[in-house]
């Protein structure tokens, strides 16, 4: 059963490969998402380890831990949304719907503004808030601008196909 250190040094050690994946050119932001969703799922798996010493043995294990306790509802609203894109991310195809490009289900600047910096740090957040795991020292994601990216052609981000 991994501790709630290991599952933060976990979570940082996917932190590093995001900054890493963002520095390419051009981004894949297929695996951005990807790298992002699995850090997400260290940082709940060091909180429940944390509350109960437990370990979620599957996705949909965590799911229902995570929409079945009241206590982590608000960890739901924004882990769901990384777990549906990183589904997309992966197989291209979430429930019967189909997708011929993950840019198709997500743009690239929706990975940045709404993955990244908006429910992967939510997440994060939940986690800082526990004095217990506050003090493994996470490697935080740093807010990131769009523009900040490796540009196609001076003005384009570039999308992976």
């Amino acid at each position: 059963m991994s501790s709630v250190k290991d599952h933060i040094q976990q979570a940082s050690h996917n932190q590093e490969v995001l900054e890493n994946l963002l520095k390419q050119d051009p981004v894949p932001f297929d695996w951005v998402t990807t790298v992002g969703f699995y850090k997400s799922v260290h940082l709940i798996e060091a909180i429940f380890a944390e509350d109960s010493g437990k370990h979620s043995a599957s996705h949909d294990d965590r799911r229902k831990e995570l929409t079945g306790n009241n206590r982590y509802k608000q960890i739901y609203r924004n882990y769901g949304p990384l777990y549906r894109a990183a589904r997309v991310a992966r197989y291209l195809a979430i429930g019967d719907v189909m997708y011929s490009g993950y840019a198709q289900y997500k743009l690239p600047e929706q990975v940045i503004s709404e993955l990244l910096n908006d429910n992967l740090q939510q997440v994060e957040r939940s986690v800082l808030r526990r004095e217990n795991i506050r003090v493994l020292n996470l490697k935080n994601f740093s807010r990131i601008e769009f523009k900040d990216l490796p540009l196609v052609n001076d003005s384009t981000p570039t999308v992976p196909t």
